[in-house]
């Protein structure tokens, strides 16, 4: 063969390798200016582009394909990084959608995803290239996937090129039939004629967990969890959950905390459990904060707790002699007292000048309304009489019927409308020391100082500790600060209906949220379901379920009851002390009889 033309034919092929190879790398540029165009820019208007290679060849091939990337989308607003294994750098910036391009399982984690995102309440999306040899790639694909599922990523595609140049995309799915954290790649696309098939292009894990279990770690706290009378738990909170099991199908396995965590959350209790990986999600009355939301991603609130100043009507109610004085205003008392006194006086002078005219205790008896035994000698008098007797009656009428509403209904002292009356009626709070922790910013309680009424803190863990206190102290002008929600479930409980005063003013609102650990899957899940279990009405149902409304509509309401005895104690007593009073009189008059000074006080 002449030499001249077998270097002609080289060059030939070489020029039509370099033009096939050239071609491909453009093919490889428009699959992933379609995911650009038709993903990223769709959801960020920036997004993150890492290239790591432990192979230079590679490394060219890239950045050629790059290159077509920057001519195909001259607008592109993309942060690119090149991750070098040797002299390894951390590279900030937004890594919430982000275009991978790497040759290795060792340059995937060359770039350690979640070195940058571990502190993310999200999950983000991750679209890797991956050129590898086709009788390693998939056993490198399982890899990544695994670092992705261990790592609560679930956004993960790796799109490959095979030895005939074709494209295809996988992704994993770790809930599926009979299947719980899978890691094995799945094929779900192809690029075919300048487009992908199927849009879109990455899919939903989290819809169906086909039965697998996730574990609820839960605090007891009535009542939003606690057991019932079958060792097993229920409540608001657990309700909701297991309507979150039934709706995305899967095991509900719930656990109680080993420990109460409201004191150090990081430390023990259902919060520890998250750290330590051996809980999915806790719940059981906690309350949204800023510290506990820095270390563990929480839902939306899923219910809006009132935090209200209690009264105990016990400690308010009117005895037997406040109830007998409260018909009349003090000035009507002061009338009728007057008016007694002022007939006493008169009869009494009359009585020295003409000591045969109407007897003093007559004239009394007859001036409020009684029937009057002695006969009137002149006219005038039944024009006098008639319209005082008519209005006495009338009097006695209304002060009898007062006084049968009265005892038949609990009546009590004036109570505060607003925490500025009760500090103005020397109220003092009485709290839990979680409580004060929540309020203990409100500028209320900052200016209670200068009324000299420090709150009482108690040094108990007990929601119910402060109404207990209250209780126990009925003789103190003393509120308790605690959930509207315990105080119905005490109330409906201990049978202790209609026995407390809610002061209309609300000291706080709390937000009670689920918790999980940091980059998760399930807070974006569990959040969509609380919003559609608030539009569907669900949510109002368990909270008429478990929280009665009613409990608190019939505090400081007054039922008509049976009157009992103790409630005309105060009668008694007065009609006991004027009994006593008539025997010591008997008692003078019968020594009057041998005693001639006594006699004067009977004359």
């Amino acid at each position: 063969m002449n030499v001249t033309n077998l270097f002609n034919f080289g060059q030939t092929r070489l020029e039509e390798s370099q033009i096939n190879q050239y071609d491909m790398n453009a093919v490889v540029a428009q699959s992933l200016c379609r995911i650009i165009q038709n993903f990223f820019m769709e959801m960020t208007t920036s997004f993150m582009i890492v290239i790591s290679t432990r192979r230079r060849r590679t490394f060219y091939f890239f950045l050629n394909v790059l290159e077509f990337i920057f001519d195909m989308i001259p607008d592109l607003n993309a942060q690119l990084v090149f991750v070098d294994h040797k002299n390894p750098q951390r590279i900030e910036g937004p890594r919430f959608y982000n275009l991978l391009l790497i040759d290795s399982y060792e340059a995937f984690l060359d770039i350690d995803p979640i070195a940058y995102t571990k502190q993310y309440d999200t999950s983000e999306y991750y679209h890797m290239f991956l050129m590898q040899n086709d009788l390693i790639i998939l056993e490198e694909m399982e890899k990544i996937f695994r670092y992705c599922w261990q790592n609560q990523i679930v956004n993960c595609n790796i799109q490959i090129q095979n030895r005939k140049s074709e494209l295809h995309l996988y992704t994993y799915f770790p809930f599926g039939w009979g299947t719980c954290n899978s890691t094995r790649p799945q094929h779900i696309n192809q690029f075919v004629d300048g487009k992908w098939l199927r849009r879109p292009y990455f899919h939903a894990k989290t819809n169906n967990f086909y039965g697998c279990p996730l574990i609820g770690v839960v605090r007891c706290t009535r009542p939003y969890v606690y057991y019932d009378e079958n060792g097993e738990f229920t409540g608001f909170e657990v309700a909701i959950v297991k309507e979150f099991a039934r709706v995305l199908n899967f095991t509900l396995i719930l656990k109680e905390a080993e420990d109460d965590d409201r004191n150090y959350p990081a430390l023990r209790g259902g919060l520890l459990m998250l750290a330590n990986r051996t809980a999915d999600f806790v719940f059981g009355y906690y309350r949204k904060r800023s510290l506990t939301a820095d270390l563990y991603t929480n839902t939306a609130p899923h219910y809006q707790s009132s935090i209200a100043a209690v009264i105990n009507l016990r400690a308010h109610i009117f005895n037997t002699f406040e109830v007998l004085a409260y018909p009349f205003r003090l000035y009507t008392w002061s009338a009728i007292i007057g008016c007694g006194a002022s007939i006493l006086l008169v009869t009494r002078l009359v009585r020295f000048q003409r000591p045969k005219s109407m007897r003093t205790f007559s004239m009394l008896t007859s001036a409020f309304g009684l029937p009057v035994r002695e006969t009137i000698k002149h006219r005038h008098s039944y024009f006098m009489l008639g319209p005082w007797i008519w209005g006495t009656f009338l009097l006695r009428s209304i002060y009898s019927g007062l006084l049968y509403y009265l005892f038949s209904n609990d009546i009590y002292h004036k109570l505060p409308l607003n925490l500025g009356d009760a500090t103005n009626q020397n109220y003092i709070s009485v709290l839990n020391r979680f409580t004060f922790y929540d309020v203990a910013n409100i500028p209320f309680y900052h200016d209670r100082s200068r009324h000299n009424l420090q709150p009482i803190i108690l040094n108990s863990s007990d929601e119910l500790a402060a109404i207990k206190y209250v209780e126990e102290n009925l003789s103190r002008n003393l509120y308790a600060v605690i959930s509207k929600e315990f105080l119905m479930h005490y109330a409906q409980e201990s049978g202790k209906v209609a026995l407390f005063y809610v002061i209309p003013e609300t000291v706080m609102k709390q937000q009670i949220t689920i918790y999980f650990t940091k980059h998760t899957i399930l807070a974006y899940r569990f959040e969509k379901m609380i919003m559609d279990l608030k539009s569907s009405g669900l949510q109002r149902y368990y909270i008429k379920r478990y929280f009665d409304s009613k409990t608190m509509m019939n505090s400081y309401k007054e039922d008509d009851e049976m009157i009992e005895q103790k409630d005309l104690l105060g009668i008694y007593v007065i009609c006991g002390a004027l009994q006593l009073l008539a025997v010591l009189t008997f008692l003078l008059e019968l020594l009057s009889q041998k005693i001639t000074k006594l006699r004067v006080l009977f004359d």
